[in-house]
């Protein structure tokens, strides 16, 4: 890999290797997270309007969410766990949620060697991906996105595999509007679309591109929150007079990520 944030471990190494590998951090304020704490302390006992100080200014709103979903039961002033669902199954402490893919070794009674979210498993177990486990390198046989299991077999290449994305945000609500000046800030529900499209293999040492291939596996979505600046005249003609070209910087961009057999 050779994007920003791989060249700066690479000088640094001391931020990588001298950390917990399991250092964390989260905002137990996000709306998303909060709703898992909340689900799980109904569970154990029923929240009522002194729990706020617990949780935050969000939980009322969080609560009623949760209630519309009839995943709880609002009685007599206080929210109870309204399913027989265990909700603490659904709270991944490792990853972005908990549907996960299973990562098994063919070649030996289908052994579990690792899991992946299923967000990120088309990007780490996509079919002819090189997967590294341990130090050690993993062909991936079969991706079946069905039973949500990866195949793979235990080889010795020279060469690592890289995805290439094929990425797109829709706005589906603007929420709140502010200027600051002539600027202007949005924050936005959207939509985020990306696939893998094709894979490169990078020889190690080098970093050598030695060879593609394309992929057809369905595309992702996940729906979240974006901010918005639609910078003033003022910016972009500083940005000009600087010698700089938004558009061009935009192209550039593209140009990295293009399928050149296809460019023009």
């Amino acid at each position: 890999y050779d994007d920003p944030i791989d060249q700066y471990l690479a000088r640094h190494p001391d931020y990588f290797l001298g950390q917990a590998p399991e250092a964390a951090a989260i905002d137990p304020g996000n709306p998303y997270i909060l709703a898992g704490h909340l689900s799980c302390a109904a569970f154990e006992l029923p929240l009522g309007p002194e729990d706020e100080g617990l949780f935050g200014s969000l939980t009322a709103g969080v609560l009623e969410a949760l209630t519309a979903e009839e995943r709880l039961t609002h009685l007599g002033g206080l929210h109870y766990w309204g399913s027989t669902d265990f909700p603490a199954q659904k709270v991944n402490l490792r990853t972005i949620s908990a549907d996960t893919y299973s990562i098994v070794d063919a070649t030996d009674a289908d052994r579990v060697i690792g899991m992946v979210d299923a967000i990120s498993a088309p990007e780490l177990v996509y079919p002819e991906a090189i997967y590294l486990h341990e130090g050690e390198t993993w062909f991936v046989r079969k991706l079946d996105m069905e039973q949500k299991v990866a195949y793979v077999e235990p080889v010795s290449v020279d060469y690592y595999t890289q995805p290439v994305l094929d990425t797109s945000l829709r706005v589906t609500e603007r929420r709140i509007e502010r200027w600051s000046g002539p600027e202007r800030l949005t924050l936005n529900r959207a939509t985020v679309t990306w696939a893998t499209t094709m894979f490169k293999k990078i020889q190690f040492g080098s970093t050598d591109s030695i060879g593609y291939k394309n992929l057809n596996l369905p595309p992702q979505h996940l729906d979240t929150v974006a901010l918005g600046w639609s910078p003033s005249e003022e910016v972009r003609n500083a940005v000009r007079a600087d010698g700089r070209k938004p558009t061009e910087g935009l192209c550039r961009s593209i140009a990295c990520v293009i399928d050149l057999t296809s460019a023009g």
